[in-house]
C-alpha cells in the first residue's frame, strides 16, 4: 500500500543520503498522485492530495481531504484549515512550504459523505507496513479517524506528548 511505504526518510546521516531520501520520497509522491485504487468506490473519483518533502520537521496528519479540499487540490484550503493555522500559530506561507510542514491524510481522496458527515478513510489507504518517521519536531493529529492510525502508523508512543 502507498501509505505504508509514503516515509518521510530523512536522515541525519550525509547530504548523499538526503538526496536519496528525496529522490525516494518524490517516486513515491508521483505514485500517490497516479493513485486508483479506490476510484470505483469514490463519488468524486480520485484527487490524491499529500503535502510532503524530506526536510519537512513538522507532520500535521488528518483523515481524509474534504469536498473543498477535493475541489481545490489544496490540503487544508477550507474553514477548519484556517482554524488549524491559528491554533499552531504559523502563516498559510509557512504552512504550504512543503520543506517546512508536511500535510499527510490518512486516506489520501474525499472519500464522500455518509449520514452524519464525511466518510472516514477508505481502508484501502491503511498503510499495511508502517515506520514512524524518525526526526520530525512535531507530530499533530486531527480527526476521529486520525488519531489512533496515526499514532500507530506515525508516530512512536514515547515520542508523543500534547
Amino acid at each position: 500500500m502507498l501509505l505504508g511505504r509514503l516515509r518521510y526518510g530523512r536522515s541525519s546521516r550525509a547530504e548523499v543520503c538526503q538526496d536519496a531520501d528525496m529522490d525516494r520520497l518524490e517516486g513515491l509522491l508521483v505514485e500517490v498522485a497516479d493513485c486508483t485504487l479506490c476510484s470505483s468506490a469514490l463519488p468524486l473519483g480520485p484527487r490524491p492530495i499529500v503535502q510532503a518533502s524530506a526536510r519537512a520537521r513538522v507532520l500535521v496528519a488528518g483523515q481524509a481531504p474534504g469536498r473543498k479540499v477535493h475541489e481545490s487540490g489544496v490540503a487544508w484550503n477550507d474553514a477548519s484549515g484556517v482554524r488549524l493555522r491559528e491554533w499552531m500559530g504559523i502563516s498559510e506561507e509557512v504552512f504550504y512550504d512543503p520543506a517546512r510542514v508536511a500535510l499527510l491524510p490518512m486516506g489520501f481522496c474525499y472519500p464522500g459523505t455518509g449520514p452524519s458527515g464525511d466518510l472516514p478513510p477508505r481502508p484501502e489507504c491503511a498503510p499495511d507496513n508502517p515506520q514512524a518517521p524518525d526526526d520530525l519536531s512535531i507530530h499533530t493529529q486531527l480527526g476521529c479517524f486520525s488519531h489512533f492510525p496515526v499514532v500507530a502508523y506515525y508516530a512512536p508512543w514515547d515520542s508523543l506528548s500534547m
